[in-house]
């Protein structure tokens, strides 16, 4: 070719591999629903108490938390990212620290420092796990402000907290006692805590129904009422219980409760039973609309426990104060797919309109992923069709040379 007419070799590497697979350590992201691009920070709270049983919190638990993180992530537009995970019962704690991840470094995040890593214990300690929450909220959003903060509770159950002896009391572990001591909780006066929680606690079984319920009326309910008074939107998940006689009430999280009223009954007393009620003084505890932020699921299978997941995160949200409806930010069209492609919603990288490379002589080589981690149906489709169309686009000259290599 002349210099009039400069031949351009462009190597249009298509990161397909990244783009059509969005593999984490085999987690396959683009099977997932994608939310509209918005920088993100979400925590998960993951109830790690005796009743969800150990084999179901190392493998279907820290499965749910992967997908679900890599299912919501879309980082077009500068979006970003971050994500962090508390785990709690006798002990409330941060395993994984917020901060941004891919779906790979998040997938081996949860690999090294949650799976395997968390025996579980009594008891389920929402309140403690919202105070940490809101610590931990706060806190960021004072260095990187901007992000819409998502508290993802998952649990099996209702609150329930021990603060007697015994094996898994919080006088029996310098551990448990750290939480509290820690914030300026007075051991004899628990309800000395920023005038938010009422905590009373004596060693006498006839009244832990009545500490139950006063936990479950005023304690929750208040540091619940504190995470969403910061600006942060609560979600709780009712994953089931090993015994389903038992299963979460999620009614209690929803607001939905009939008169708000919290009964419990206890079985320890040597004289029988005791049952205490009483009213929540604050409710609902989850974000509205609360159908948006609360459900729960009657088994452990992790499909439509992660669709139905993240098809609530991506729902428009009004933080608290809010009084306009949120409008979705700009996103690109998609491609368009070619009839009996899959529909799931992919990343996409949007094709100009209208070319503007000027009708020039170019050699032009496309190389494609055809590794094994790609999808076969994917590829026959949807790879294809971003390969016809973006050559299409290129607005070739006169003696211009097009190939196709592949690599795997």
């Amino acid at each position: 070719m002349t210099s009039s007419a400069m031949t351009q070799v462009l190597a249009l590497v298509f990161a397909v591999f990244a783009f059509m697979t969005g593999t984490a350590n085999g987690v396959d992201c683009s099977t997932r629903q994608m939310c509209d691009p918005k920088s993100r920070r979400i925590l998960f709270l993951l109830d790690a108490s005796l009743s969800i049983s150990q084999p179901r919190f190392d493998s279907e638990m820290v499965d749910f938390v992967i997908n679900t993180f890599c299912g919501f992530r879309d980082n077009r537009l500068g979006a970003r990212y971050e994500a962090g995970v508390v785990v709690f019962n006798q002990f409330i704690e941060e395993k994984i620290p917020f901060q941004e991840y891919d779906p790979d470094a998040f997938e081996t995040a949860m690999r090294q420092k949650v799976r395997n890593k968390v025996p579980l214990r009594c008891c389920t300690t929402h309140a403690e796990a919202a105070i940490l929450a809101k610590e931990l909220f706060d806190a960021r959003d004072a260095v990187e402000p901007g992000f819409e903060n998502i508290a993802f509770f998952v649990t099996d159950g209702v609150p329930y907290v021990n603060y007697f002896s015994g094996q898994y009391g919080v006088k029996s572990s310098n551990k448990a006692k750290q939480f509290y001591t820690s914030r300026g909780l007075n051991w004899n006066d628990w309800s000395n805590f920023e005038n938010e929680l009422v905590y009373t606690q004596s060693d006498n079984l006839s009244d832990r129904d009545e500490q139950r319920v006063q936990y479950g009326i005023k304690t929750v309910p208040r540091a619940m009422a504190a995470l969403k008074n910061a600006g942060v939107r609560v979600f709780f998940i009712g994953v089931p219980h090993k015994s389903p006689d038992r299963a979460v009430n999620i009614d209690y999280f929803n607001g939905k409760l009939p008169n708000l009223e919290v009964c419990y009954t206890n079985t320890d007393p040597p004289s029988g039973e005791e049952t205490s009620c009483g009213t929540m003084e604050y409710s609902p505890l989850v974000s509205e609309p609360v159908d948006d932020h609360a459900f729960r699921v009657e088994t452990w299978d992790l499909e439509p426990l992660i669709t139905q997941s993240l098809d609530k995160i991506c729902r428009p949200f009004n933080p608290p104060g809010s009084t306009q409806t949120p409008t979705p930010e700009p996103t690109p069209e998609p491609t368009p797919l070619p009839t009996g492609a899959p529909t799931t919603r992919t990343p996409t990288t949007p094709v100009p309109t209208s070319s503007s490379c000027n009708n020039i002589p170019r050699d032009v080589m496309i190389l494609v992923d055809t590794s094994e981690s790609m999808d076969p149906n994917r590829y026959a489709n949807e790879m294809m069709d971003v390969v016809k169309t973006a050559a299409a686009q290129l607005d070739f000259g006169v003696g211009s040379r097009v190939g196709v290599a592949t690599f795997g």
